[in-house]
């Protein structure tokens, strides 16, 4: 998981916990207000409580009041004793109607008041009762809420435990992510600080070589082609021979050996082919000694070497060592990553196994990758080798059309040789349907095979002997063309083509030879004007007449008239004739005179070109000499 999303999830938990935080602020206050407004409602109920039990002792006292003032008559009355004939004067009788009347309206107002008090009571009490209600709907909302909040709560608490697992989740993922790109780095630091495996000796040595490709490529096929000592399409074949040349003096571990290039469609078995023939008669070297994922991304080379060397060489063609385990750690998605393909070419495994003695493998990471420039590079290595292997899975049907291209491309060229692997998993009948197939599709993209060989791993072992055997003999039936030669054709033609164009004998007969044709012409044209003078001088003459005589030669005759006119048209046909001829003359002088001179600056300018040559054969000789004093010796 990138950095951005991490920190985007981290934001988004604290942003939740924060949002928590405040809900629960919300309702603590909310809860507060809440039992705020119960205990002022309990107050109320209290204050109310109070108010109707204080009514209730107040019309206690009021009745208490209105029984004695009912009592105090009765009680006078009981005091008035009939049997004894005490009878009230009307002095008597008169306080005791005002008093009376004085209780009776004290009675009616307490009564009045105990009315108003039971009014106030009962208001009291429904006031209150509506407060108890008021309260209890409270109560109960606030329960509700209660029980709401409690349930947000364990939500919040469920959601924050499931955020913490996959915060934690996540956490460790990221910590995969982060030890993976600290190793990617470490790797990448690994390839950018390696040491260089060449001494300064061989450095040197690439150095010539440089040098003398430069010099062929930028300088002296370039001149010889302005010169038109080529034929058509025959620079481009002295380009690609002295790169072919250049590109192996760099790679020791393929000089005098046979190169075998492998490529494969998607899961054809390309590895497990590589492997068998690593171990072919010699089982104690089992495949490679180390992993070999990098070659999903980059070009491997597989040589033989006395000790083990994971190797690889940057863009300036330099040979770099890297560690066992570094190599091991290489897969493709650290050069999607990080940009180490712009700085690798190409890697090289050598090590001790006989199989490896006489040829170098070459295995690539194929053409399904949608980056010219990958392709371009596998391509590339791939030129260099003496032959192809195209492994295809039996179950897998028709040819990647993204291979098809590359190959009509770029390596039409070379020797290419189809391997249809897992064979073992269909019949002889449909293994015969594939290989046609195959063919016919190559042949409609105009793409020649040598051979067509099935191989597979899972057969019987006398089966897989067979398979390895055919493989064998195909690849010892491969030509090993020597780079070497190819270098030794190249100086050799090119020397001869200067040799010829400096050679000064060669120039004279070319100029002997165009003055030659120019004065032939010349003549031819002359003798064909006299001809035709003489033809035509000839008919004049016929026109006398004839006569014979018997004794003396016969004669011509005509009139005075007739031979005077003869003679002057011959006169005049004859100084026709000398004019013409003259003029003739004069005209073809002239003109050879200035193609004369037209050949002269021609030839000195092309001589001067020879001695341009000259000095480019003489720095050749130098840089080859440089690269290698023996050779140069040898083409003496």
């Amino acid at each position: 998981m990138e950095t951005a999303t991490w920190f985007f999830v981290i934001t988004t938990i604290i942003a939740v916990i924060g949002i928590i935080v405040i809900y629960l602020q919300k309702n603590k206050e909310k809860t507060e207000q809440n039992q705020d407004s119960k205990q002022e409602n309990k107050n109320q109920i209290i204050l109310l409580n109070t108010q109707i039990h204080e009514l209730k002792n107040q019309l206690n006292d009021k009745d208490n009041k209105f029984e004695n003032v009912i009592s105090i008559p009765i009680e006078k009355e009981k005091n008035v004793n009939p049997a004894n004939n005490d009878f009230l004067t009307e002095e008597s009788k008169l306080p005791a109607t005002d008093e009376i009347l004085s209780l009776t309206n004290q009675l009616a107002l307490l009564k009045q008041e105990y009315e108003e008090l039971q009014s106030d009571l009962e208001n009291s009490e429904n006031k209150s009762s509506r407060k108890r209600k008021e309260l209890n709907s409270k109560i109960t909302e606030f329960e509700q809420e209660k029980d709401d909040f409690e349930t947000k709560i364990k939500d919040l608490n469920s959601q924050h435990e499931e955020t913490i697992a996959s915060l934690d989740e996540n956490s460790i993922e990221l910590n995969k992510a982060l030890n993976k790109a600290l190793i990617n780095i470490e790797n990448a630091n690994s390839f950018l600080n390696a040491k260089e495996h060449d001494n300064q000796h061989k450095l040197k040595f690439y150095k010539s070589v440089e040098n003398i490709e430069n010099f062929v490529e930028k300088q002296l096929l370039p001149k010889l082609q302005s010169f038109n000592e080529f034929e058509e399409g025959e620079q481009s074949k002295y380009n690609e021979l002295i790169w072919t040349w250049a590109n192996l003096q760099r790679k020791s571990w393929l000089q005098s050996k046979k190169v075998i290039a492998f490529v494969g469609e998607f899961s054809a078995g390309k590895t497990s082919i590589i492997n068998k023939i690593l171990t072919h008669d010699n089982h104690d070297s089992l495949n490679l000694p180390v992993s070999s994922k990098a070659t999903t991304a980059i070009p491997t080379y597989i040589s033989y070497d006395e000790n083990l060397f994971c190797q690889f060489t940057d863009n300036n063609g330099v040979l770099k060592n890297i560690n066992q385990e570094v190599f091991e750690n290489v897969k493709k998605d650290l050069f999607s990553q990080i940009s180490l393909s712009s700085l690798i070419q190409y890697f090289v495994i050598s090590y001790k196994n006989e199989n490896l003695k006489d040829i170098s493998i070459l295995d690539t990471p194929g053409f399904n990758s949608t980056d010219v420039e990958d392709t371009q590079r596998t391509a590339d290595v791939i030129r260099e080798s003496d032959a192809l292997f195209w492994v295809f899975d039996a179950n897998l049907g028709d040819i990647n059309e993204t291979s098809i291209e590359a190959i009509k491309k770029y390596l039409t060229e070379i020797p290419i040789y189809i391997i249809i692997n897992k064979a073992d998993t269909k019949s002889s009948a449909e293994l015969a349907d594939i290989e046609k197939q195959i063919r016919q599709t190559l042949e409609k993209n105009s793409i020649a095979i040598k051979n067509c060989l099935l191989f597979s791993q899972n057969g019987t072992i006398n089966e897989q002997k067979e398979y390895i055997k055919n493989l064998f003999k195909k690849i010892g039936e491969i030509p090993n063309i020597s780079k070497i030669d190819e270098l030794d054709l190249i100086y050799r033609k090119l020397d001869e083509e200067i040799l010829e164009a400096t050679n000064q004998s060669v120039i004279e007969k070319k100029k002997n030879k165009l003055f030659k044709n120019e004065l032939s012409i010349v003549e031819d044209q002359i003798d064909m004007y006299f001809k035709s003078i003489k033809y035509s001088s000839e008919k004049i003459l016929e026109k006398g007449k004839k006569e014979n005589k018997w004794l003396g030669k016969d004669y011509y005759k005509m009139t005075e008239d007739e031979r005077n006119e003869l003679e002057d048209e011959i006169k005049t046909l004859n100084e026709s004739g000398k004019k013409i001829s003259e003029l003739h003359t004069e005209i073809k002088d002239r003109e050879l005179i200035e193609e004369i001179e037209r050949s002269v600056s021609k030839f000195n300018a092309e001589l001067n070109q020879r001695k341009e040559l000259r000095k480019l054969k003489g720095e050749l000789n130098t840089l080859v000499e440089d690269w290698d004093p023996k050779y140069h010796s040898r083409l003496k």
